[in-house]
């Protein structure tokens, strides 16, 4: 099964951590995937990773991503 996704591969620095994470935010996706092996293609970066002010500005963020991801998939 193929699932179109928003990938963050990175230290995520708006929270304060230095330990790499992967986290895929499934697009349309309603179940659970959670301790279950998973396979990432990735397509297309769209940004940098960057710390943001809040956590509201990172959202606020994401959301654009998810947009921009959309179009290109």
């Amino acid at each position: 099964q193929t699932q179109r996704a928003v990938v963050n591969v990175g230290v995520r620095p708006t929270f304060g951590e230095d330990a790499l994470a992967v986290e895929a935010y499934l697009l349309d996706f309603s179940g659970d995937v959670y301790g279950q092996t998973i396979r990432l293609l990735f397509v297309s970066r769209v940004r940098e990773e960057k710390r943001f002010p809040s956590v509201d500005a990172l959202r606020a963020q994401i959301a654009v991503d998810v947009d921009t991801a959309r179009r290109r998939l």
